[in-house]
């Protein structure tokens, strides 16, 4: 048997293992622990950087989608005015043109074939309006057609050209230059390739 001293000290080794095995086992549990808790603050502070990501990364595309939208509008309206200044100039370009021709020889030529071509479609008696500036021409023209026929100034004319009024059938006819370049400003407009679609 043993003796005191050999008891006390099997005890104690025991103690001491028992104590080494808790150590080690309270050691493991808490670096689980700290993994775990590691691991979640490592889950939470990327959660929030995404978060933040995705927050900066949001208004930095609506900064630059406003950007886009404004940069658009600011170009449309430049592309717009460019269009709208060479329609312009064309259309200056074509008002000399027809003032030239209003005053020269053949404009008393063009004047009788319209009256002539519109008389083709009334039923008698005819009122025709022309520039103030016209008015001889035009009653040259009915009188050499052998028209009845009325003729009015129509401050309404800018360019030249005539406006027939019918008023047994009710109509009226209309072969002002005015009206043509109108017709042919709406053409220039839609077929110049000046359209704009951005």
């Amino acid at each position: 048997m043993l003796n005191q001293d050999e008891q006390i000290a099997l005890f104690v080794e025991a103690i001491n293992k028992d104590a080494e095995k808790l150590c080690k086992k309270i050691d493991k549990e808490t670096k689980q622990l700290y993994a775990s808790e590691v691991e979640k603050l490592r889950r939470k502070a990327e959660e929030k950087m995404l978060q933040r990501i995705n927050y900066y990364k949001n208004e930095t595309e609506t900064d630059f989608n406003k950007n886009l939208a404004l940069d658009k509008t600011a170009n449309r309206q430049l592309l717009c005015d460019k269009r709208n200044e060479i329609t312009q100039k064309v259309f200056a370009l074509v008002r000399e043109e027809i003032s030239a021709f209003t005053e020269g020889d053949g404009y008393a030529e063009f004047l009788q074939e319209s009256l002539k071509s519109i008389c083709g479609y009334t039923c008698g008696a005819v009122e025709i309006f022309a520039r103030g500036a016209d008015t001889e021409k035009v009653k040259a023209a009915a009188e050499r057609l052998g028209i009845e026929y009325t003729v009015s100034a129509d401050e309404g004319i800018a360019l030249g050209g005539i406006r027939v009024a019918d008023r047994s059938a009710n109509k009226i006819f209309d072969d002002t230059l005015d009206l043509r370049i109108q017709e042919q400003r709406e053409w220039f407009l839609l077929n110049s390739s000046l359209g704009i679609n951005i």
